[in-house]
Parts: structure tokens; sequence; C-alpha cells
């Protein structure tokens, strides 16, 4: 501070000499003023006439070490009473004067000024920012055009009877209603000025999820509420806003805009700063049903491949067909046992042969050649089948947002920096412009649910590239190529039932249409989001349709950094340079409350929401009043066979006919519930219908040799009555 008042005492004589002379350009001072202070490092800079500026002075951090406090003075032509000119570049004077210390970095092309490839340290702790000028206060701040926010600004008036200091925290608009001035004689020059302002009264809290704006402060929710409330009006991220502006200190939101700005929830162009605060890395994720099936009829032909299953049949039929024509030109009849004893080998099983065929040489010649081909067939069939019932896969589902590209997967397989003007010959941007071009005015008049709709998200976000009107890839990477793909018309980006002529519709309606398409997991549909929305939409559409199975990509698709921006504000710094109201937001991240109440906004996106498909919902299968159907076929089954013990006890004589008309009508019972046992494999809807046919298959396969026991028992019984009989006559 005592070089600040030297400072002001100097310039206070400097001005007048430089009204005298009547400057033509900015004024440059002298490398020596500062031999009163101890260390000290002058840099000098011509005038700011455009907006380009070229910090051709710059201290190199590498080589020195720079000192804690920074003074930049600013003698400008256009301050000076007799000039006329009213454009001054302040704001080019506050970049200077807050990046003085820099390092060269060849690499760093993206931080480079013009020509120069500098990295500049910016900072505006201890840095002062000093304009001396001739003019009154109110003359003084139009000329300054102050058109961005400026941080710890302050004037100060130097006259021969006083210094006048003005002071303003946030600067918006040219007007000196928000200053705080002081007058002060010239000993105690700045010793008050951490007394000038103090920390602000109100922010105002601007939400980039919401569309919901306060009108009154009753809308404002209070610190008392209780976010975990499933009934309560106001998003989570309003009492957070609330929480970190109240606690500690004497502030509020404001709904009037005047205050300093926190932006709460910012996902795109986040960047770094003293004044950004990250809370997490969000991406966007996908959403489906959709899988091709692995337990289905082709897993049974899968163990083989399709050549030899060929091979096997051709060579089975013309074995078969040799067979038949030599038993009906031999013999003059056709006999069908003979194929079936090569059949039966396929099943690890066998049959008798005929005996006017099994001595033949070429007969045994044949079979020993297909007896060990068979044998080796069925057991490496078996091996192969058995292994992978023991550990199946479930189904083939997209993993990572390349599986959703329907054309040019390889494109994006293959990419590389220097491949794009490949890239632009192969992608046939005609086609995407055609479609693009005619659902632009369909695509605007979509509203939100609260921030995001299952629309907006879906389809929405991969409109980032405006193709229609400019198509210019500089600096294409693999997340862009992958994200032109996925916009290529020949996806279907529209729900189906959407009427692109029909401008009125509701968020429920959207959100109807675009559900239908998401629980369809016959057709390759994706729902896409960001992370947490995407975990938010599973959660409520696996309880809606619990007979389905919804996956979630397994990779993010274009991260992104989330997190909360607060505006320098002044008198309210602490130890580690921020406002207290930046420190409480670090203190709910760090304490993992901000976790927590994050997982509580995304569980109230779905509260008393419905399914909007409601059709044909199928439950999981309880074992309640079903388990009884089980006992009553058994029942009715071992009735059956009593009652055929009695009839062939009774009438031996008519029971063979009868059990051969019963076990046909069983065995035909039999044929005709096998499709449906098929069906429990390719069906994921009709599990009642299929458990009771599998029930009924079991209890077949366990009856039959009890039948076939019954049914020996009684014809012995049978035989004896009937030689009584006879023996008797």
């Amino acid at each position: 501070m005592t070089v600040v008042l030297i400072f002001i005492s100097f310039i206070s004589q400097y001005i007048v000499w430089c009204q005298d002379i009547r400057l033509k350009y900015d004024v440059l001072l002298p490398s020596n003023f500062l031999e009163l202070a101890e260390t000290s490092d002058v840099q000098s800079f011509g005038s700011f006439n455009s907006t380009n500026i070229s910090l051709t002075f710059v201290f190199d951090v590498m080589k020195g070490r720079p000192g804690p406090t920074k003074i930049s003075i600013w003698i400008a032509k256009s301050l000076i009473p007799i000039q006329d000119e009213q454009h001054v570049h302040i704001e080019n004077w506050k970049l200077v004067s807050a990046h003085q210390y820099g390092f060269l970095c060849t690499l760093c092309d993206h931080n480079k000024i013009e020509r120069h490839r500098w990295n500049f340290i910016h900072s505006l702790i201890n840095v002062y920012n000093i304009v001396p000028t001739r003019f009154e206060i109110l003359n003084l701040l139009p000329r300054f055009h102050l058109v961005n926010d400026c941080g710890h600004f302050f004037i100060v008036h130097v006259s021969h009877e006083d210094v006048q200091i003005y002071v303003r925290g946030i600067v918006k608009v040219s007007s000196v209603e928000d200053y705080t001035c002081k007058t002060l004689d010239d000993q105690s020059t700045l010793l008050d000025y951490g007394k000038l302002r103090g920390p602000p009264k109100t922010w105002d809290a601007t939400f980039w999820s919401s569309e919901v704006k306060f009108k009154t402060v009753k809308q404002i929710p209070r610190p008392d509420m209780n976010p975990f409330d499933l009934d309560s009006p106001h998003p989570i991220d309003f009492y957070m806003a609330v929480a970190v502006v109240t606690t500690g200190t004497n502030s509020t939101i404001s709904i009037n805009y005047s205050g300093p700005h926190i932006f709460v929830e910012i996902h795109y162009g986040f960047g770094t700063g003293v004044d950004r605060e990250l809370a997490n890395i969000i991406g966007d994720k996908f959403l489906t049903c959709y899988s091709e099936e692995y337990l289905s009829f082709d897993f049974y032909i899968a163990p083989f491949k399709m050549n030899l299953w060929l091979g096997l049949g051709i060579s089975l039929v013309i074995t078969c067909i040799i067979f038949i024509a030599y038993t009906y030109i031999k013999h003059g009849r056709v006999l069908f046992s003979v194929s079936f004893s090569f059949i039966s080998l396929l099943f690890d099983d066998f049959t008798c042969i005929p005996r006017v065929i099994e001595n033949q040489l070429f007969y045994r010649i044949i079979f020993s050649v297909w007896g060990p081909v068979a044998v080796l067939v069925i057991n490496c069939y078996s091996g192969l089948i058995v292994t992978e019932l023991n550990a199946p896969l479930e189904s083939v589902r997209p993993e990572v947002a390349e599986d959703l590209i329907c054309e040019n997967r390889h494109i994006v397989d293959n990419y590389v920096e220097d491949s794009i003007s490949n890239f632009l010959k192969k992608v046939p941007f005609d086609r995407y412009i055609a479609y693009w071009g005619n659902l632009d005015t369909c695509l605007n008049g979509i509203g939100s649910y609260q921030g995001y709709t299952a629309y907006a998200n879906t389809y929405k976000q991969l409109i980032h590239y405006d193709i229609p009107n400019n198509m210019t890839f500089e600096n294409l990477t693999r997340g862009d190529v992958l994200e032109l793909l996925l916009t290529d018309p020949v996806h279907s980006v529209l729900p189906k039932g959407y009427n692109p002529k029909r401008h009125n519709y509701s968020e429920p309606e959207l959100q109807a249409l675009v559900e239908k398409d998401i629980i369809n997991c016959k057709e390759k549909s994706a729902y896409m989001a960001p992370t947490e929305m995407v975990w938010a939409e599973r959660d409520f559409l696996s309880r809606s349709y619990p007979s389905k199975k919804f996956h979630v990509g397994s990779t993010s698709w274009i991260p992104a950094r989330n997190g909360w921006l607060f505006q320098q504000v002044a008198g309210s710094t602490t130890s580690s340079g921020v406002s207290v109201v930046h420190r409480n937001f670090q203190a709910f991240v760090a304490s993992g409350i901000y976790l927590r109440l994050r997982e509580e906004f995304l569980r109230t996106l779905s509260h008393r929401r419905v399914a909007n498909d409601t059709g044909q919902i199928v439950s999981k299968i309880a074992i309640d009043g079903r388990i009884r159907t089980v006992f009553i076929v058994c029942g009715g089954l071992l009735g059956f066979a009593f009652v055929a013990v009695i009839i062939e006890g009774f009438y031996p004589e008519h029971f063979n006919r009868l059990m051969e008309i019963s076990y046909t009508i069983i065995s035909i019972v039999g044929l005709l519930q096998y499709p449906q046992y098929l069906w429990l494999f390719k069906s994921e809807e009709s599990y009642v219908r299929a458990i009771y046919t599998f029930c009924f298959m079991i209890l077949l396969t366990f009856v039959s040799p009890g039948h076939l026991l019954v049914t020996s028992l009684t014809r012995k019984y049978a035989v004896r009555e009937i030689r009584k009989r006879k023996l008797v006559q």
C-alpha cells in the first residue's frame, strides 16, 4: 500500500504535465519512476487502438520468481480532459495487467497470442489496476464502455484537495449507482479500502438444466426445505443453490438479476479457472432392450458349420434311398426300418435291423463306415452343446456407441486424423442435407420435461453440426466422426407415429411415442441421453416393464466437464482465494452431499410417472395357484391308469385295442404340445403357457415308463385269464 501512495502522489503531478504537452499517444512511464520501491519490474506498452494485443513484454516465470503484488497504471490520452475521444479499450488494458507472467511453450498453440507462443498466468489476486485521470467521475465512466464483467474494480480520482476512491465489486453497465465512494486524505489513502465493499447481499442463480424461472420471492425454495420430499415443487438443484448461498453468510438469491452470478450445472464449455468448480464428468450413453437372442433354434446348429450339416444330410439321404431301393427291388416291399438304423445312431440309440438285409455284405460295409462317423459326430456335438449350455451368453447386445452405426462403421474403426479428406468422400452429405434440411422446422418447437425430454435426449442432441448451412469440418476428431455417422439419415430419428406437420405435441405425448419405441425389443432402437438421465430412465422402465431387459452402453460418448461457475466478487474472498459461497459448494462436493442430492434428483424425475404402454405387461411367475396344476395333471393320469387296470382285468380281449387308442391320443396331444414347448426358447411374452407346456412334457416323460410297467403287468394277468377260460371250456 505504501507503493500505491507514492504512485498517487507522483501521478497527481504527472497528469498535470501530460495535460500541458498535449499528448498525441498514450503516455509511456519512464523506467526509473519506481526508484523508491525495493524491487520492481516496469513494462511499457503502446497505445491500445485496436482489439488485437501483442504481449511483447512478459516476465518469464521459468527464469525468475515474480513478486506477490502487481500494480498496473495506465495513462491514456483519452483520459486527459483536452481530448474528446471516448473509445478507451479498458478490456485490453485489464487483459494485459492480469496476464503479466508467462512462459514459452512451443506445443501450446491453442493458448498463443498472435504470433507469440507464450502461455500466460492469469490472476486477479493482489493485482491493482489504477487509471489516473483529471475527469470527474460522472464524465469518466461513459468513456470506459465496460461491456464485460470486471471483478475487484475501483477508480481513484486524484485532485489537489483530496483523493476520491470509487469501488465496485461487479461492473456490468456504465453506471455510478452501484459504486461505493469515499473521500480520503493523502495520508490514509487506501488504508480503509477493505471496509468500502463487503460481501454481496444477493446472488443471481442461472439454472442451465431447467427452464423454470422465479417471478416472485415466494417461489424461491427456503433453506430449511426437505430435499428428499418427492412432492416438493422445486428441483433439488434449486435447493442446493439456496443452501450454498445462505450457509454461513447473510446473502440470499435474488430474482432481479442485480447480483453476482452463479451458473448451476454447466454441461458444455465449462473450461477451467479459479471461478469454476468441477463437480463430475458427464457424457452421453444409450439405453436399449434390443438383443439378438443367443439361445434360439440357431443355437442348436451353431456347433457345426453349415457345410458339415449339408454334407451329413446329403450322405444320409443318399444312403437311405439306396437301401430302400434295394429292399424294394429285391423283396418287393419298402422297409423304412433300414433307414431308422442309420438315423438312430445320430441320436445315440439303436433299432432292430431287418433280417432280409442284416447279413448282406454291402450293408455291413456301409454300416461299419457310417457307425464310427455317427458316433464321432454325436459325441462332438453333445460336448459342444453341453459346454455352451453350461455358460451361455444371454444375448448379443450393442455395447458401445459404435455398435449403433448401420453404415460405414469401418470409418470409425480405421479413423486417423489425416484421413478427413477420405472421410468426406465416403460420406453422402447430399443425403444429410436433403434430410436434415427438411426437419429443421419441426425440431425447434419441442418443449422439455424438467429440462429433458426423451425426444430431446434421444434425437435433438445429435444435431450438433449445421449441415444444411455450414459443412466445414476443421480439426475433426474420432468423436466427431462418430457423431456425424450417427446423424446419417439411414438412422430413423423420429419415433413411430410422429407427424412432422403437427407442431402442438405435448410433453406426455412425445414421451409416450419415444417410450413405445424404446420398449419394442424386436426393433433396433436406442435412447440417448446424459449418463444420469439414462440410468434414471432405465430404473423407471425396469420397474414398469419387468419382463424386458434393458441394457446401458458400457462407455460414455462425448464426455464433458460438469460443474458450477461462481463469479468473483470483492470483499468476500477467503484464504483460498474464492468467495464464501464458492467455498460452501466445495464443501458440498467434498463431503458427498452433492452426489447424494444428485441421486435424489434423478429419482424424483420418475416420481408419479406411469407407463404409457400397459396393454400386455407380463408379471413374473409366482408359485401360487399354478403349482396345483401339476398335481391335478398327475392325479388325472394316475386315475386314468387305474381305470385301465380295471378294464384290462375284466375285459382283457378289448384292453389291447383300448390301450392302443389311448396311447395314440396321448401321443397326438404330446405332438401338438411340442411346438409350444419349442416356443419357450423363442418367446419372452407367454411365460405361463410355456411353463404349462414344459410341465406337461415332463409328466409325459415320467408317466410313460410307469404306463408301460402297468400295461405289461396287466397283459400277463390277461394271458392267464384267457388260458384259464380256454381250459374250462
